[in-house]
């Protein structure tokens, strides 16, 4: 059960977390919401990978149902993409394998850049010790959290296949999950790092603008 400090904290970021920054054509458009798909999937596999690093002492069972959740998410992103994928005439499929080659890149280049802040910012004091690496995973989750929790909203509502939206809302129940255990453990994540909510988010927000922006770009390129 979560204290009431704990829920209040939730809810705070649910609603800082409300409005995407993202076109809704990316969600509507079939060929854009399968190259999304494509690039959120890199959200999730993220997330697994630096859970991976952290040591024995900080797994636990809700830290195994998070990267078993972020694994089976991975999969479960791929498989609607490939299936709505299949529905496209030959034309569209030239158009969305070049819009998914495109966001893939861009999300990729956009969690690189976000995993090395946030590293810099937990590997100050040029240790790799436990406390390390649940501080680099707290960080690293909430941002990811946070930032994905913009867009399966979005996704469910407004997606361009029943599938899409099923997906979107079947996932969302997880993110509750993992954003309220990611936020548990945040507070000892800002202190070793020596920062602070506010300028971890901002931080986010400064590459997730050009991220954005590339993904406009692409999608206008391409499609436009």
């Amino acid at each position: 059960m979560l204290n009431s400090q704990e829920v209040q904290s939730l809810e705070v970021f649910e609603n800082q977390v409300a409005d995407s920054d993202l076109p809704l054509s990316l969600y509507s458009d079939k060929i854009a919401a399968i190259s999304l798909l494509e690039g959120v999937s890199l959200f999730e596999l993220m997330g697994v990978t630096w859970m991976m690093a952290l040591t024995y002492e900080n797994w636990s069972a809700e830290t195994h149902t998070h990267a078993y959740d972020e694994v089976r998410h991975t999969k479960m992103i791929q498989d609607c993409a490939r299936a709505a994928r299949w529905t496209l005439s030959d034309e569209d499929l030239v158009k969305e394998t070049k819009l998914s080659r495109a966001f893939y890149q861009e999300t990729e280049q956009y969690l690189q850049k976000l995993a090395k802040r946030v590293f810099r910012l937990t590997f100050h004091q040029r240790t790799c010790d436990s406390v390390f690496a649940i501080s680099s995973y707290a960080l690293l989750a909430i941002l990811i959290e946070r930032r994905i929790m913009r867009i399966y909203p979005n996704l469910a509502k407004f997606g361009a296949t029943e599938e899409m939206r099923t997906l979107a809302k079947e996932i969302i129940r997880d993110e509750r999950e993992h954003l309220t255990l990611v936020t548990g453990k945040l507070p000892d994540g800002l202190d070793f790092a020596e920062s602070s909510q506010d300028r971890i988010i901002l931080m986010e927000k400064q590459l997730a603008a050009e991220w954005i922006g590339n993904l406009k770009a692409a999608y206008g390129r391409i499609l436009g």
